[in-house]
């Protein structure tokens, strides 16, 4: 990747809308774009910074000897009701019937979580109950 020839959008000044260190630094150095609320794109320098933070995490987690899951951000409506999402994040869930057995956006990985673990599973080798 070369420098000069790649895209980094810089800000001398800070956005008004940035009250954290971090996010200023993050959007001055064009690292990431703002989106809408809550949701940013990752420039390529940004992107470049998030790659090297997942290969260190994933290298310390091979050596401790740990594995690593990926969880869908799409799950069922059965499940999210299952782990009593409904009640809590309702102020997030928009034009959807707590009760719908449609799928939903998770808000957060508890929910495939509980089904990882609760369901039985059929496998002769099951996940540890220590983890």
């Amino acid at each position: 990747m070369r420098f000069s020839s790649t895209y980094i959008p810089t800000l001398k000044e800070s956005p008004s809308e940035a009250e954290v260190v971090s996010h200023k630094l993050l959007l001055r150095a064009g690292m990431v774009r703002k989106l809408t609320s809550g949701v940013y794109i990752y420039l390529p320098l940004g992107l470049k910074a998030l790659e090297n933070v997942q290969r260190v995490v994933r290298e310390e987690m091979d050596a401790a000897g740990f594995s690593e899951l990926l969880m869908p951000m799409v799950i069922p409506g059965d499940l999210w009701k299952e782990t009593n999402a409904t009640t809590a994040s309702a102020p997030r869930t928009r034009k959807s019937s707590p009760t719908s057995s449609a799928a939903k956006c998770a808000p957060t990985a508890s929910c495939p979580c509980v089904c990882t673990r609760s369901r039985p599973s059929s496998a002769t080798r099951s996940v540890p109950a220590s983890a």
